[in-house]
């Protein structure tokens, strides 16, 4: 026999309030709704991680790092985790944090170097140090790229920015 538990109750809010075509708020209410039935520490971190996300996406900067800080506190090693951090580092980016930015990118970057989202990170984390003004930093992060994962669709992206470098530098 199917009974409820907080758990089960909780788990449907969140999937609705998954990227879709709801508008934001709503997706956002639906988040805070699986959040008030009390689930899991496990169910808790993918909901707050998609809230950080939707929190980005209509421009809640401020509600979205906090959001991503705790799951990356709370549960530092698992995917989530992964998915949070890249979403802080987003965040602290739009929030011209470019130190931390890049520190969070970075960290994506190095857990996940076969993941599609660990080689933007990395594109990201050279453009942060490019605009930070350390150019050796960025051409690193940038050469790694091109380098380890020519087949990426990041490359282009990279060789682009790496040329900058050069230019600005007058090494091209």
């Amino acid at each position: 026999a199917w009974t409820d538990t907080r758990e089960e109750a909780a788990w449907l809010p969140s999937r609705q309030a998954h990227p879709g075509r709801a508008p934001a708020s709503e997706r956002i209410a639906l988040a805070r709704a699986a959040l008030d039935l009390g689930p899991s520490p496990e169910l808790e971190w993918s909901i707050r991680t998609t809230l950080g996300h939707l929190f980005l996406q209509s421009s809640q900067v401020d509600l979205a790092t906090r959001e991503f800080t705790r799951v990356v506190n709370g549960d530092p090693d698992s995917d989530v985790s992964m998915s949070a951090r890249f979403g802080l580092a987003e965040g602290r980016r739009r929030q011209g944090r470019l130190v931390e930015a890049r520190r969070h990118y970075d960290e994506v970057a190095t857990v996940h170097p076969e993941h599609r989202r660990g080689r933007y990170a990395l594109l990201l984390a050279g453009d942060c140090a490019a605009y930070l003004g350390d150019t050796t930093t960025a051409e690193r992060r940038y050469r790694h790229l091109v380098e380890e994962f020519p087949t990426s669709v990041y490359v282009d992206d990279a060789l682009y920015r790496w040329g900058v470098l050069l230019e600005r530098a007058g090494r091209y």
